[in-house]
């Protein structure tokens, strides 16, 4: 990726912005199966058999044609690395994008993505990374960890850049007034 590419469609984006925040958020890597995410593992539709693993799910997705991810829902790991090496290329030209460019109407931010964090955290609660992973596709981020991975974020631009946040709403107290304490929600 070109860092003049990602910069033009940015521009694009300054006509209407004003003051508006803009995050930059880096390609999700790969995960490896070294990490505890077993492609041995048996996937979730040969559970008749019990012999259909995610290796020959990804594989047979592969051979159809059909993968909506070859670089990482592959049974290959040399492709799997290729595949997060290119995407940490990519990311890096967001991250030098978000800290050497400017522009009037909105302020730019970059937050390394933090599913590595996650995994640790998990593993302390004595988790296993596999519990993380959405089983259909053996691939994406379950609930779980997407309540895990917001309320990262969330910790992670209240102390990184509050100032996105805005100013507390004046009006809280009488909000909570009508409605009672519904714990943030």
């Amino acid at each position: 990726m070109n860092a003049d590419v990602v910069c033009h469609a940015l521009e694009f984006c300054k006509q209407d912005a004003v003051q508006s925040q803009c995050h930059l958020y880096p390609l999700p890597q790969g995960i490896d199966p070294n990490d505890g995410i077993p492609y041995e593992k048996k996937f979730c539709e040969g559970q008749l058999n019990k012999d259909v693993t995610y290796a020959h799910f990804f594989s047979f997705l592969s051979c159809l044609q059909v993968s909506p991810c070859n670089g990482w829902m592959s049974s290959n790991k040399t492709l799997r690395t290729l595949t997060s090496q290119r995407a940490e290329q990519l990311s890096n030209t967001l991250k030098k994008i978000a800290t050497t460019e400017t522009f009037t109407n909105f302020n730019l931010f970059y937050m390394d993505f933090v599913f590595h964090e996650i995994i640790e955290e998990w593993q302390k609660r004595g988790g296993q990374p596999w519990q993380l992973i959405e089983p259909v596709d053996g691939f994406h981020p379950n609930e779980v960890a997407s309540l895990l991975l917001a309320d990262r974020v969330w910790k992670k631009i209240q102390s990184q850049w509050p100032q996105i946040l805005g100013k507390e709403n004046p009006f809280n107290s009488q909000i909570e007034e009508v409605f009672g304490d519904q714990g943030g929600h």
